[in-house]
């Protein structure tokens, strides 16, 4: 395959258009304690394995992306890195007519920076593309020698290349030392700054705030599949019948799917996991698991919308247990300072029958056509907004999300205002001794998208009192001031 595996990145403007300085030293790895949930090197036999019985069967959407096709990377959720046989490389905007030539490559790589960017790693060059023109990352000159594939958020960079890890946070470039000359064989990006290596053994890596740390170390236990989904659970499977699970607190567990495990792929932006056995596909999501019958093909990974791409017989294909639509112009929980035109990029186009959006009770009409509308922030009230999209098909609607925030969040602390919600809402169940600990800030830290989004919607703290609107802007703060 020409082509790696589609990966999360992002990476600040001034990275991106300013300057980089190289770390002197190789950083080593020191186990950290976040309140005991993280045990480095904790046994793996003593993780607990339920046989697994499907809920039933998914009916799939499957739609073709291209014909001549001989591998593919999915950038973001409305673009598509292809190659063809030829070579001659090409970006397939979904919200454009045209493709973008970029030349022939031998592999490539690529990831949205952010709601305008693009990084592209197309043979041993990062460039970026600003949908209009193509031009040299400055981390090119930091790194020893070409990478091969990149992950990462907004704020840590993950690149591996020679088998060595490379981490890139504040402008700064770090080699990971792991276990002097051990070679990193894969990685698996999580949500925040967790990263999942083999080196030759599993470890979960935290590099939050530029220092590498360890939070988990499983000498027992061989991946030959990993993957993070939204809810960061890490996802494990060595190629036996177990799919193991590490719960974002570092509990492991798993099920037995009865079959050989062939290949897992997920991506940390989505709820959605796709297992290969030899018996057949299952499909995860939420805590269930759905069988799948799907055309035949190479797993090329998973997009930031849960999709999978597969190349098969019949060229490219994406398939999607749900109409999800992909946002153009919006990048999801950043500020919106200024109007700002989004367009979306509906699951199979072609068979959607309505769509609609809103913000709040603002309705938002886009054009029949181009599927195109403007956000106006001064129409809006201060705080976190969330874009609804409406996709109606033959099996019926389904929402799509998408939230960001107007104006200023308020500035938080974890001791004078975090801790007070955690006290009042969360103790009780969630203390030092139980299942789930949430009583430090690193364990927040570690867990911030999982809360949020059970308090959100009111599913947590069980039976309520549920946090008041006050109290999710202090969690939201905390979380955009950079948890301190």
């Amino acid at each position: 395959m020409g082509l790696g595996r589609a990966l999360p990145l992002a990476l600040a403007a001034a990275v991106l258009l300013g300057s980089c300085s190289r770390s002197g030293e190789p950083t080593g790895l020191q186990p950290v304690d976040s309140g005991g949930a993280d045990e480095a090197g904790a046994d793996a036999a003593e993780s607990v394995v339920s046989p697994l019985v499907p809920e039933g069967e998914l009916a799939p959407i499957v739609e073709t992306l291209g014909v001549d096709v001989a591998a593919a990377v999915a950038v973001a959720g409305h673009v598509t890195l292809v190659q063809a046989a030829s070579g001659a490389l090409a970006l397939q905007d979904e919200t454009r007519s045209d493709a973008t030539a970029l030349g022939d490559a031998e592999h490539a790589d690529g990831t949205a920076l952010d709601a305008h960017n693009l990084l592209l790693l197309i043979d041993d060059r990062l460039e970026v593309y600003d949908g209009s023109h193509l031009r040299p990352s400055p981390l090119q000159e930091l790194l020893p020698f070409p990478v091969a594939s990149v992950a990462g958020d907004l704020e840590n960079l993950w690149m591996l290349g020679g088998g060595q890890l490379f981490h890139h946070s504040d402008g700064v470039l770090t080699t990971a030392a792991i276990d002097g000359d051990s070679e990193v064989l894969m990685m698996a990006p999580g949500p925040d700054a967790l990263v999942a290596v083999m080196a030759p053994y599993l470890m979960v890596l935290d590099g939050y705030g530029g220092e590498l740390v360890l939070r988990d170390f499983q000498p027992d236990r061989l991946a030959q599949h990993m993957a993070f989904d939204s809810e960061g659970f890490l996802w494990v499977a060595d190629g036996g019948t177990v799919l193991a699970r590490r719960t974002p607190s570092g509990d492991w567990g798993g099920v037995d799917v009865g079959a050989p495990i062939s290949a897992l792929v997920g991506h940390p932006e989505a709820a959605d996991l796709w297992i290969e056995t030899t018996d057949g596909v299952l499909h995860h999501r939420d805590g269930s698991f759905h069988t799948v019958a799907l055309p035949a093909g190479d797993w090329l990974g998973v997009d930031p919308l849960g999709r999978l791409q597969l190349l098969g017989a019949d060229g490219l294909l994406r398939v999607a247990a749900r109409r999800v639509v992909a946002v153009a112009g919006l990048q999801p929980g950043a500020p919106l300072e200024a109007a700002v035109t989004v367009s979306f990029a509906p699951t199979d186009r072609g068979s959607v029958e309505h769509l609609d959006a809103w913000v709040g009770s603002h309705h938002l009409s886009p054009d029949p056509e181009t599927l195109a509308t403007t956000i106006e922030p001064t129409m809006l009230a201060p705080g976190i907004q969330t874009l609804r999209v409406a996709a109606t098909g033959p099996e019926g609607t389904t929402l799509t999300d998408l939230s960001f925030r107007i104006g200023e969040l308020p500035d938080a602390s974890w001791e004078s205002d975090i801790t007070p919600i955690m006290e009042q809402h969360c103790s009780r169940c969630h203390g030092a001794g139980a299942g789930i600990p949430l009583h430090t800030a690193d364990l927040w830290r570690l867990n911030i998208d999982r809360i949020l989004s059970e308090v959100v919607a009111n599913e947590m703290p069980l039976g309520g009192p549920y946090l008041t609107r006050d109290e999710l802007g202090l969690i939201r703060g905390w979380q955009a001031g950079g948890f301190q």
